[in-house]
C-alpha cells in the first residue's frame, strides 16, 4: 500500500530493498517510512496540490512528506476516522456516482422534451449551473 503523486512515492516499510531499486526507475523520489503503520495509502492521500495525513502518524512522516511528495500537509481525521486515505477515496467514488446518475436524470429530462423546448433548457443550465447535455461529455 503506497501513497504518491507526480513528485514521489512513499511505500511501507516492509518494501525489499529491490522493490525500491525498481520502483526508483521511474525517476520518482521513492522513500521508505520508517513507522509501524504498513497501510501508507490507507493512512495518507495525496495529489500534486497536497495531502491529508492521519492523526495517527503524530507527526512522524512530516519531513518525508515535505521531502518526497512536495505538498503541503494536514494532519486530521475524517468523520473520526483515522483511515484518511481510505475515507477520501470513498467519499470520492460516492460523488462520481452521483455526478453519474444525475447526468443520466439530466439526459433523460432533455430527451423527453421537444425539439424546440431544448434550447431553453440548455439555457437555463448554464445559468444555474446545473449539467447540461451540453457540458456533460
Amino acid at each position: 500500500m503506497t501513497v504518491m503523486n507526480n513528485n514521489g512515492m512513499l511505500l511501507p516499510s516492509t518494501v525489499s530493498d529491490e522493490e525500491i531499486r525498481i520502483l526508483k526507475k521511474t525517476g520518482l523520489n521513492v522513500e521508505r517510512l520508517q513507522s509501524k503503520f504498513t497501510a501508507v495509502g490507507n493512512l495518507i492521500s495525496a495529489n500534486d496540490k497536497g495531502a491529508i495525513v492521519s492523526s495517527l502518524f503524530k507527526g512522524e512522516v512530516d519531513q518525508n512528506i515535505k521531502d518526497i511528495l512536495g505538498v503541503p500537509f494536514q494532519t486530521m481525521s475524517i468523520g473520526g476516522f483515522v483511515q484518511v486515505g481510505s475515507m477520501l477515496q470513498m467519499l470520492e467514488q460516492l460523488f462520481i456516482q452521483k455526478l453519474m446518475m444525475l447526468k443520466s436524470i439530466e439526459y433523460r429530462k432533455y430527451f423527453k422534451l421537444k425539439q424546440s423546448q431544448r434550447p431553453l433548457m440548455e439555457v437555463r443550465h448554464i445559468f444555474h449551473q446545473e449539467l447540461s447535455p451540453i457540458s456533460a461529455q
